[in-house]
Order: C-alpha cells, then structure tokens, then sequence
C-alpha cells in the first residue's frame, strides 16, 4: 500500500510507535523525488517506497534501529551497485513517531482533510515539527525542511453505469477518495462500488445536501440522460472545484452549454467545462473510456 498522511496516523495508533522515512534532497538520478515518504512499522513492515532494492532494505532496517532507540536522524545513501542502475544519492530523513505524537498527526489531519494545502516544517538539528498553514510563514532558514501537505483528491461520480465501474476501481489504485451517486436504488450500492469511499441513491434535482465541494475536487458526469447532466450543471457551477467533465458527442453537449449561458451561468466557466470528457485514445469500451477519463484527470491534476 501507498504511503497516506492518514494510514501515518492509523498505524502510530495501532503499533504505538513508527519511523517515518522521507527523502529531503537528491543527487543525479534516483527511482522516487523530494517528498516522497515511507512508514517502517515495528514488525519491519512498510507503506510506500523510497525506490526499493538494497537502499530501501538498508533504511527498513536503519528504521528498526531507530525505534528501538527512540531515536531520529538523517541518513545518506546511494543508489550505486551492481543490483541498482540509478547511480544518484538521496538524503533521508528518519524520524521517530511514538504516543506523544499521536494529537501532532490529529492536529496536521485536520487541516490536511479540509481540502487546502499546508506545510509542514522540520527542523534537521533537533528534529521538532511545525505545522504551517501559509508558505509565507515558513522560517526558510538553514536546516528547516518545509514539505508540501496536499489533501488526496477527491473524485465525485455522477452516474453509476458501465463507465462508472472502472472508473471507480482505477481511481482509487491512483489514491482518489471516491464518491458515486446515482438515483437509481440497484445502481447506487456499496457492492457496486466496494472501492469508493461513500454511495449516494439521491434526487439530481437535489444533490447539494450530499456533497461537499473542495479546491481538490473532481467531477465526472456519465448519468444516463443529458437532462440529468444539464440538472446537475446548474447545481455545480459556481462552486468549488479542479475539474468538471461531461461525457456526450460534441454536439449534444454544445447544445447544454448554449442553454446553460443563456440561463445566465457564467459563460467563462462553462467553456472550461472538459467536454466531451477525456482524452483522445480512440476509446470504445466502458474500460478504455474509463481510462480515458481517468487519464484527463491526471493530466490535470499533475499539471
């Protein structure tokens, strides 16, 4: 499993104690960048990777060292051997978790959830964390590591036919927090959809109460009828958002947005609107739209 700011926080309650492994610089070419963390567990079980082979192997086991000691530091080491064919070097920085910082993890969860971005700033001589909620306030100083804390992106699925299902389950392999509604009662079931976090059965004519829009959301309309989707539009546009997409033919969608401009919505956002939805890989199946889709999003939210 990935590393998550919230499985950190599950599993310093379960085990009592962790090391959580992050890379703070780079040299040449290495398998993963800055950020990039790993949690050791007490039994040498890990979530996420630092780039696997013998460097992961030797920061596992650096990690047991630490818990046993209570201890954080700072490592060096290089991805050169005959078993690695990188050649660069990571600095790695190893920092204890025990009980105590169980309310810390709360503390950065909270914000972490609410869908901004903060920051989390640690110093590198005593190894004491701070949590920063404008970049403006880092103390951008000499051996202070300041990491970039986005919340997981949410994705909201209006829709819970054919597309929707591998959807749905290539989503959440990408760390999507996944929401499907549907206002049908057989289409909109937690056995449909096991991988997403909520199934909504709602009225379209109503769905505010059921969602709760974030900077970090994405939405995908594949309802049945673009009635449903024109419905939708009206209830969606104007909030908050990082991608909008409606699946239909060209034509058909252009016919929605003349009608939703004239209603007086906002013409510039409608234009913004990813229609027809996903990129161009000749897609024909429910799968490889899916893909498609999925790919968009990607492209978007990485961009």
């Amino acid at each position: 499993m990935e590393f998550s700011w919230d499985k950190l926080l599950e599993s310093l309650k379960k085990f009592k104690e962790l090391v959580l492994a992050t890379i703070i610089d780079k040299r040449g070419s290495t398998p993963r960048g800055v950020n990039t963390s790993m949690i050791v567990l007490p039994n040498g079980k890990i979530f996420g990777t630092i780039g696997g082979g013998p460097v992961e192997n030797e920061i596992i086991n650096e990690g047991l060292e630490l818990i046993k000691d209570k201890k954080s530091k700072i490592i060096d080491r290089s991805f050169t051997g005959d078993e690695v064919i990188c050649g660069g070097r990571v600095t790695v920085l190893m920092e204890y978790f025990g009980e105590n910082d169980i309310s810390f993890l709360e503390e950065l969860l909270h914000y972490y959830q609410s869908g901004n971005t903060i920051y989390l700033s640690r110093n590198l001589k005593n190894f004491s964390r701070e949590i920063v909620k404008d970049y403006r306030e880092t103390n951008l100083k000499e051996n202070i590591f300041v990491q970039e804390i986005k919340s997981p992106p949410e994705l909201h699925i209006f829709g819970g036919g054919h597309i929707a299902i591998p959807l749905c389950k290539m989503a959440a392999l990408c760390d999507f927090s996944i929401y499907v509604y549907d206002d049908r009662e057989d289409f909109a079931t937690k056995e449909r959809f096991p991988d997403a976090e909520k199934v909504v059965c709602c009225d379209f004519n109503n769905i505010l109460p059921y969602i709760n829009l974030k900077n970090n959301s994405f939405i995908v309309l594949v309802t049945r009828e673009h009635a449903h989707d024109e419905i939708l539009l009206k209830q969606l546009l104007g909030k908050p958002y990082k991608y909008l997409g409606m699946i239909g033919s060209k034509k058909r969608v252009s016919s929605v947005k003349e009608r939703l401009i004239k209603a007086n919505f906002d013409k510039n956002e409608i234009e913004r609107i990813y229609s027809p939805i996903g990129l161009k890989i000749n897609s024909e199946t429910p799968a490889e739209i899916a893909i498609s889709i999925l790919s968009e999003i990607i492209m978007v939210k990485n961009g």
